[in-house]
């Protein structure tokens, strides 16, 4: 192994040794297993891992070899570099972990509400069954067998569809609640959140009026663009049937999207912080938003 060896396997572009194993830091840094939970993704990334430590290591014993010595700047540097790699590691587990547990209180209140509708109608079916399997206990009774007679034809389809009526609404419920889980925890991926932030882009530029003013906005924006594309959607679905085929957006889930795509897009410097005058953050587009939306910038 030789400097010009690294240099060549690792694609590497720096011309000193600090240089060099400043590179090979980054790109550590950037397979670590804490960015995989404490594993490494495959085997061919720890094969990787350790290739890049034992080029490290070369090249620090080149450095304590001969008369240069890392100064205390660029000791700091490095410490920062990789330092930052995990600390947005460690950002983007709390993220995950905000979003589950928003999914979860999402979902909570979604159960809640349909909650008394289904004990209703699984009470009035069962009060209804019991009638149709017990008559004589019914025609015995003083007050019910003179209201009721469980064994007309009549009484019998009344329980028939109060029977079916629950079934498919208890199916049609749990339905809906199973497709808004995943229709949730889906938000949570990087192909969703991509599809959010290039839609986004392309909303903003229409609605612009003058190219040449930056566009700038603010996560309320972002929020308020995802919920109103779902209010869209079932603005006009009034029944319930309707209402149950599709998803809902609340503003707990529209936040955690918007902070997400965010933030991944500030690390990937397609949009940055801007000074404001009012309490929140204000983002600009890095990039020119006619090529923004031509080249469809991922995050």
């Amino acid at each position: 192994m030789d400097i010009e060896s690294i240099k060549r396997d690792f694609e590497l572009k720096g011309y000193t040794l600090l240089e060099l194993r400043t590179e090979l830091v980054k790109k550590m840094a950037a397979i670590h297993p804490d960015k995989n939970g404490g594993a490494f993704i495959d085997p061919d990334t720890e094969e990787q891992y350790y290739k890049y430590n034992g080029a490290i290591e070369f090249i620090d014993k080149q450095t304590a070899s001969g008369t240069s010595l890392i100064t205390v700047n660029d000791a700091k540097e490095l410490i920062e570099t990789f330092t930052k790699q995990i600390a947005q590691t460690t950002s983007s587990r709390d993220t995950d972990l905000i979003f589950a547990q928003r999914v979860d209180r999402s979902m909570g209140v979604i159960r809640k509400k349909f909650r008394l509708p289904k004990i209703t109608t699984a009470t009035i079916t069962a009060v209804l069954s019991a009638m149709w399997i017990f008559p004589n206990q019914v025609k015995d009774h003083p007050i019910l067998g003179q209201l009721i007679n469980v064994e007309s034809l009549m009484f019998t389809y009344i329980w028939f569809y109060a029977l079916m009526g629950t079934v498919i609404l208890w199916y049609g419920l749990y339905s809906f609640e199973q497709k808004q889980e995943r229709f949730l925890r889906n938000t949570n991926t990087a192909f969703y959140q991509n599809k959010v932030f290039k839609s986004f882009i392309a909303n903003e530029v229409r609605n612009d009026t003058e190219e040449s003013v930056p566009i700038i906005f603010t996560k309320e924006h972002l929020m308020i663009y995802l919920m109103d594309s779902y209010r869209g959607r079932g603005r006009r679905r009034t029944n319930l049937i309707r209402l149950l085929r599709f998803p809902k957006m609340d503003t707990d889930i529209a936040e955690s999207i918007a902070d997400t795509v965010i933030s991944k897009a500030e690390q990937k410097n397609l949009i940055k912080k801007v000074d404001s005058n009012s309490l929140e953050d204000n983002y600009i587009f890095v990039k020119s938003l006619g090529n923004s939306t031509k080249n469809s910038n991922a995050l």
